[in-house]
This record gives structure tokens, C-alpha cells and sequence, in this order.
């Protein structure tokens, strides 16, 4: 079974390979070992999809389907629905049953983020240094597998990186996490869904450890997200919707504006100030208020968002 769909002129796979294999899928709950001498026969673990109709399984499939794409996204989640619909698919359930909602989550490689986050937690919680091989979001390439059987070890283009995980920010704007550590190079972010074979590694001093984390507290004080730049003082003007009341405009910036003060009112409008890292991040939150959002200083970040929506103009003008 494991050999019949390989190539007759490439070597076999070793047993040792076979049975981390099958120590896996029986740890991940894929499959049962049976009850028995050697040899040991295993079967899948599909009593759930067995003990439901048809109607159930299109219930069960309909909730997880929303909760995973609404979600922040899960890798249990995602495993459980697709083979939910790989099932009903076998069973000759319609096609269109199975696929009754229009929306779809586009970054599939990000599931796996949340795999990584509990060994980084762990990892931050006991003060210790996590190895890892690293693809950065500009390289062309984000993923190595990681082979157990020498006879397939490959050359990867990722980096190995070894480093002390201190914080963990999750971005809701991109759906993005990252992970803040201390290298040799002093402060490192990386993008979690560039973070592949990671492992833990040594624990170091508690004293020392504090240090690090104080000096990201200081260096992140002024962060929208994880900059680390030069602090600038950002003003902008916020119009009120007429007619509406309550005044969501207003709202949403109580509600999203971390630190920042509202310095002026009148009845048309709020000036809204705040002192971040850079203008970089705090960049997508205000352009989603559209024409809601009048920026004010830096002028030079005025300059920027005047060229951004010249552009969007532009794409509508011939149309």
C-alpha cells in the first residue's frame, strides 16, 4: 500500500519511516490501532461520520464550514471540514449542497500559524530559545518539508534561524500573526506563516530574560501593531455622517483607536491625534474610512495619501 503508487526505480521507504508515520496519524486521531498481537492492523477513525445521516453531516458540515472561515482561522477546524466533504462527496451528496455559502478564506497557508502558536507559548511561558527554518514574505518559496528518510533529503532555500520568543500580536486588520524575539541581532519580527519545522532549544536566565522583554516593551510602546520606527504624531480629521445617530464614525474610532485622544469637536467633525512608530500601520486603518478620514500631519503622510486615493481614482475613470 505505501510502495504502489511510487515510481518501480526510486528505493523504498524504510520501516523506521513507516512506523513515524503511523505513530503519527494515530496520535493526530486519523487512524486506531486494533486490539491484538503483532502484527498490528490499524483501521480510520471514522466512527463520528458513520453514527450520522446524510441531514446531520450537512449540519455538522454547514457550522464548521462558517465557524472556520469566520473565525480566526483553525487548523483543526479546516482538517474536520474537509473531511466532512470529502465524506458526503463519497456518498453522492450533491455538489451543490456541499458548497452553499459564497464567501472563501484566501490565505489558506495561515491556518498553520496556529499550529506554531501553542509551541511558541510554551516556549515563552518557560524562557527558552526556539529553532526553526524561516521563509520571508518576499521570497518566492514558503515551504520545505522536513524528511525523515535520508535517501529523500533535499537541498531548501529557507533560514535557519534560532531565536528567544518574548511576544506574540495578532493583526485582525490582515489576519496575520507575529512573533517578536530577541537574536543577535537584537529585536526580530517574523511573519508566523513563513515559520516552518520549528522546535524548542535551551532555556536562559530569568533575570536576563526580563531584561528583553522590558527592552521590547519600550521599543513596541508606541507600535499600531510591531514597529519598532521613529515615533510621529498623526492628526486627522473625522466627519460625522449626517443623519445618523448614534454617531458610528466616532464609534469606531473609541472603540479602535488604542491611545489616541479626540483634541477638537465640533458638529461636523473630530480631530483624532495619536503618537505611533511610524506611519506605515496606522496607513490601512485610516484609508478604510474612505471618505470619512481626512489626514492632517505629518505632511508628508498627507502627501502619501493624497497620491494613494489619486490612484484608485484613476482606476475608475475610463470605466
Amino acid at each position: 500500500m505505501c510502495c504502489s503508487s511510487l515510481p518501480s526505480d526510486l528505493p523504498l521507504p524504510d520501516e523506521k519511516t513507516i512506523r513515524s508515520d503511523l505513530k503519527y496519524l494515530e496520535e493526530v486521531g486519523v487512524i486506531k490501532r486494533e486490539t491484538g498481537p503483532r502484527p498490528f492492523r490499524y483501521r480510520i477513525q471514522d466512527n463520528l461520520i458513520r453514527s450520522l445521516s446524510d441531514e446531520e453531516l450537512l449540519d455538522l458540515y454547514d457550522f464548521v464550514d462558517v465557524m472556520a472561515n469566520t473565525q480566526v482561522p483553525s487548523v483543526q477546524g479546516y482538517l474536520l471540514r474537509d473531511g466532512l466533504k470529502k465524506h458526503l462527496l463519497r456518498n453522492q451528496v450533491e455538489q451543490y449542497a456541499v458548497e452553499p455559502f459564497l464567501y472563501k478564506y484566501h490565505y489558506y497557508s495561515r491556518i498553520l500559524d496556529e499550529a506554531h502558536l501553542f509551541t511558541l507559548l510554551h516556549a515563552i511561558r518557560h524562557r527558552r530559545k526556539v529553532r526553526f527554518l524561516y521563509f520571508s514574505p518576499k521570497s518566492e518559496k514558503s515551504y520545505a518539508s522536513k524528511n525523515t528518510n535520508p535517501l529523500f533529503e533535499r537541498d531548501t532555500e529557507g533560514k535557519a534561524e534560532k531565536t528567544l520568543p518574548l511576544k506574540i500580536v495578532y493583526d485582525h486588520q490582515y489576519g496575520r500573526w507575529y512573533l517578536l524575539s530577541h537574536g543577535r541581532e537584537g529585536i526580530r519580527k517574523y511573519r508566523m506563516e513563513g515559520i516552518t519545522q520549528i522546535e524548542e532549544d535551551e532555556s536562559v536566565d530569568e533575570v536576563w530574560y526580563e531584561e528583553k522583554k522590558s527592552e521590547l516593551t519600550e521599543k513596541i510602546r508606541y507600535s499600531w501593531l510591531i514597529d519598532t520606527g521613529r515615533p510621529v504624531t498623526v492628526r486627522a480629521r473625522f466627519y460625522n455622517p449626517e443623519g445618523s445617530e448614534p454617531n458610528f464614525v466616532k464609534e469606531r474610532v473609541m472603540l479602535q483607536g488604542q491611545w489616541g485622544q479626540i483634541v477638537f469637536e465640533d458638529e461636523h467633525s473630530f480631530i483624532y491625534e495619536i503618537t505611533v512608530n511610524g506611519t506605515t500601520e496606522i496607513k490601512p486603518w485610516l484609508r478604510s474610512f474612505g471618505s470619512s478620514c481626512e489626514v492632517l500631519e505629518p505632511a508628508q503622510f498627507r502627501r502619501e495619501m493624497i497620491a494613494e486615493w489619486k490612484e484608485i481614482q484613476s482606476y475608475y475613470e475610463s470605466v
